[in-house]
C-alpha cells in the first residue's frame, strides 16, 4: 500500500482561534486550520495509520512563529501584549500523528521558487495519495503547488485526493465557524483539459475514457443519481474509444461500414444533459467532428479516416488508409465486391502496372479482368488520379520498409507528402 500524505504550508501570521466546518464535520477550536483538516481526515478517512504522513513546509520565520513545540506565548499586536499560544508541532504530537517538517526558503525570487519546487517534489514518492492544504500558502505558492501536483501525477504517479482551503475570512462571526473548501474539482478540470487535448489534437482517447469511467461509475451505481443520460454518456465515450481504435488499427471494413459513427450520432442525439460538467464542451466538439463521416456504408469514409489520422499525427495509419481506400474506391467504381481477395488483387495489380510498370507479372492472375479495367481511360487517363496513386504507392513502400531503401524520404518529407496527397483528393475522386 502506498503512502497517504497530507502536505501543508505553515504561515508566519498570528492566528486567532476558529472552528472549521466541512459538510457534517466541525472541528475543535484551534489556531491552525491544519489541526481541523487532520481531524476531518481522522474521522472521514481513518487517518493515522503507518502509511499516513504529515509533511509541513516551513520557512525559518514560520518555524519560529508558529511551529516550535516549546512555544507557549506570542505577542499579539491587536492586544499589545503576550498571550498564550501553542506551536503546531506540539498539536501534531498530541494527536499522535507521524510528521516531517521540511525547510523551504522564503520564495523571494525565481531561484528560490524553483528550490521550493524541487524540495517538495523530492519528498513525494511513487504512488503517493496526496491531501493538499493551500490555506496558508503565500504569494504564488498555491499556483506552484497546483502545477507541481500535475508534474508529480505524470512523473511519480501521484494521486490527488483533496485540495483543502480553510476560508477563515468567510467565517460566521457569531459562531466563529469557517468553511473548509475542497478545490479538488480544479485539479480534476486540469485532468479533463489534458484528456480533451489528447483527443482533439492527437486522437488519443484513453485518458478521456478513464476519466469518464471514474466519474460515471459512481453515478451509475447510486440509484439516486443514476439517469438515462448518464448511461448513454458512458456508452457514447465507450463507443468513441472503439471508433478511434478502428482508425488507429486501420480496420478498413469497420471504417467503411461506419457502425460506430452511426451509434455515436444516435446516442448523442438522445443525450439531453451531459452529467459531467467538464465533459460538456468536449462532447460538443466531438459531436461536430462526427459530421465529417457518413453514418452509412461509404467507401469515402476510408479517405475521411486517412485525413483524420493525418490531422492527429498518425501518419503511417493515414498512408495505409489512403492507399487501401483508393483501391477500395476503384473496386466500387468497377462494381466489384471489395471484400473479395481476387477483386482487390486485380485492382492493386492494375495500380502496380500503372505506377511501377509491373505489366507481365501483374496480369497473370485475373488477366481478363485486369485488361478490362486498364482499358478504362476515364480512370487511367486521369493524370491527377494516377499521380496520386504513384505517390501513395511510393510513400507506403518507403514507410512500411522503415526507409530501408535507396534514397529514403526524411521524416519531414513523409509528413509533407501525406498532407499533400490528402489535400483536395476528394475533388479528384469526384471526377472519376
Amino acid at each position: 500500500m502506498g503512502r497517504r500524505v497530507f502536505l501543508s504550508v505553515l504561515g508566519v501570521a498570528f492566528y486567532e482561534t476558529c472552528r472549521y466546518r466541512k459538510e457534517e464535520f466541525t472541528g475543535s477550536e484551534t489556531l491552525f486550520v491544519q489541526k481541523s483538516l487532520l481531524e476531518y481526515l481522522q474521522q472521514q478517512e481513518n487517518w493515522g495509520g503507518e502509511n499516513d504522513l504529515v509533511l509541513m513546509l516551513l520557512t525559518d520565520l514560520a518555524r519560529k512563529n508558529n511551529w516550535d513545540k516549546n512555544l507557549e506565548t506570542r505577542f499579539c499586536a491587536k492586544l499589545q501584549k503576550e498571550v498564550a499560544y501553542q506551536g503546531l508541532e506540539k498539536i501534531l504530537l498530541d494527536m499522535n500523528l507521524s510528521y516531517q517538517d521540511i525547510a523551504i526558503p522564503d520564495g523571494k525570487d525565481s531561484e528560490q521558487m524553483w528550490e521550493i519546487f524541487e524540495v517538495i517534489f523530492d519528498e513525494l514518492q511513487e504512488g503517493d495519495e496526496l491531501y493538499l492544504d493551500i490555506t496558508n500558502s503565500f504569494r504564488y505558492l498555491p499556483m506552484l503547488l497546483v502545477v507541481l501536483v500535475n508534474y508529480a501525477k505524470l512523473l511519480k504517479n501521484v494521486k490527488v485526493k483533496a485540495i483543502f482551503y480553510g476560508n477563515y475570512e468567510a467565517r460566521d462571526k457569531e459562531s466563529n465557524i469557517a468553511p473548509i473548501m475542497d478545490l479538488l474539482p480544479l485539479s480534476v478540470l486540469q485532468d479533463w483539459t489534458l484528456a480533451a487535448s489528447d483527443y482533439l489534437r492527437y486522437g488519443q482517447v484513453e485518458k478521456l475514457f478513464e476519466l469518464s469511467e471514474s466519474s460515471l461509475i459512481p453515478i451509475l451505481k447510486n440509484t439516486e443519481t443514476r439517469t438515462k443520460d448518464a448511461e448513454k454518456l458512458r456508452s457514447f465515450v465507450k463507443t468513441l474509444k472503439e471508433m478511434v481504435e478502428e482508425r488507429t488499427t486501420c480496420r478498413g471494413y469497420a471504417v467503411i461500414n461506419s457502425e460506430k459513427v452511426s451509434d455515436l450520432k444516435c446516442t448523442a442525439s438522445e443525450i439531453q444533459k451531459v452529467t459531467i460538467v467538464q465533459l460538456r464542451p468536449i462532447f460538443e466538439k466531438i459531436k461536430l467532428s462526427l459530421n465529417d463521416f457518413d453514418a452509412r456504408e461509404n467507401v469515402l469514409n476510408c479517405i475521411k479516416a486517412a485525413k483524420w489520422c493525418c490531422a492527429n499525427k498518425l501518419y503511417q495509419q493515414a498512408t495505409t488508409m489512403l492507399e487501401e481506400g483508393l483501391g477500395t474506391f476503384l473496386c466500387c467504381h468497377y462494381q466489384l465486391d471489395y471484400r473479395k481477395k481476387a477483386n482487390r488483387g486485380a485492382i492493386f495489380g492494375c495500380i502496380s502496372i500503372k505506377t511501377q510498370n509491373k505489366d507481365t507479372e501483374e496480369k497473370k492472375p485475373n488477366k481478363e479482368l485486369v485488361e478490362k479495367i486498364l482499358a478504362d481511360d476515364s480512370v487511367w487517363g486521369n493524370k491527377a488520379f494516377v499521380t496520386i496513386l504513384q505517390k501513395i504507392v511510393e510513400l507506403r513502400n518507403d514507410y512500411n520498409h522503415a526507409g530501408f531503401k535507396k534514397n529514403p524520404f526524411s521524416a519531414k518529407k513523409v509528413i509533407e507528402k501525406i498532407e499533400e496527397l490528402l489535400d483536395g483528393i476528394e475533388e479528384v475522386l469526384s471526377e472519376i
